[in-house]
């Protein structure tokens, strides 16, 4: 099996409003509850909001 086409799936709380939420790697996801597009940190991994500048977790910038 190709591990490039895989995506990785993650469940992890929205940092805004603690819903759960699943996270698929290359992929933005909206947490329906508090409706924010949530992206992954590419250094950590962690949950952060579309158009934040820097990493909450780790502070790295973000990339849309």
């Amino acid at each position: 099996m190709n591990e490039d086409a895989v995506s990785k799936e993650v469940t992890c709380r929205c940092p805004y409003c603690d819903a759960e939420i699943k996270l698929i790697s290359g992929t933005c996801a909206i947490c329906e509850p508090c409706s924010i597009t949530i992206i992954t940190c590419a250094s950590c991994g962690a949950p952060a909001r579309k158009g934040a500048e820097s990493c909450p977790q780790c502070g790295e910038p973000l990339r849309d």
